[in-house]
């Protein structure tokens, strides 16, 4: 079993100090002499660690949520901002057919949304999708194919994607409903509250 870091050494005046304002707090105004990761997972810790003494970090997949969260919480603001990069550039290389990176991407957009109350990145995606009506329409078909799969909050933003495209998410939750066996869920139920049925023309 891999180990990583939970609890890191931290000390006045050192470089994580000067590449975090709330590093910087915990030693010199509350005295801490420890740094306490255990919210935050696996080998994105080292890397956050290694970059805040370098100034230098490869963000990927495997690490990309992590070290957003831990430079949102530690207020590190160059790697807020090359995390937000980060995921343009993977919005700017997405293809129309792949639907699994884009599913990837929502989410990825979606999670900030809800854990750091952050909306650039869902703004991206949106602004990515919406470029061209075919891949919309794919991407919503596709990722409502599994409602009950979906929480509210994916949903919102899947109703927010769809726009005057309205028969879409109807066609999906009529799908939803015909399965043998389906029954009207909490899922369910959020979408006939929040899609605009009046919209749906003859």
């Amino acid at each position: 079993k891999q180990w990583y870091q939970r609890r890191v050494a931290i000390t006045p005046g050192m470089i994580m100090s000067l590449n975090s304002c709330v590093i910087d707090d915990l030693t010199t105004e509350q005295h801490q002499s420890t740094l306490e990761m255990e919210d935050f997972g696996g080998p994105a810790v080292d890397c956050f660690i290694e970059g805040c003494y370098t100034g230098e970090i490869a963000v990927d997949k495997a690490t990309f949520r992590e070290l957003n969260k831990m430079a949102h919480a530690f207020k590190v603001y160059w790697l807020i901002t090359k995390c937000f990069e980060y995921f343009r550039h993977l919005i700017h290389q997405m293809t129309e057919e792949d639907f699994e990176e884009m599913r990837y991407l929502f989410e990825e957009a979606e999670y900030v949304l809800k854990a750091l109350k952050k909306r650039n990145f869902v703004n991206v995606f949106i602004q990515k999708i919406s470029f061209l009506e075919a891949t919309k329409e794919m991407f919503v078909t596709s990722y409502m194919r599994d409602i009950p799969a979906r929480s509210e909050s994916q949903l919102s933003l899947v109703v927010e994607i769809a726009g005057n495209s309205v028969q879409l998410l109807a066609n999906s939750l009529a799908a939803s409903l015909r399965v043998e066996g389906a029954q009207l869920d909490d899922t369910s139920r959020f979408l006939l509250k929040n899609i605009n049925f009046t919209a749906l023309k003859d």
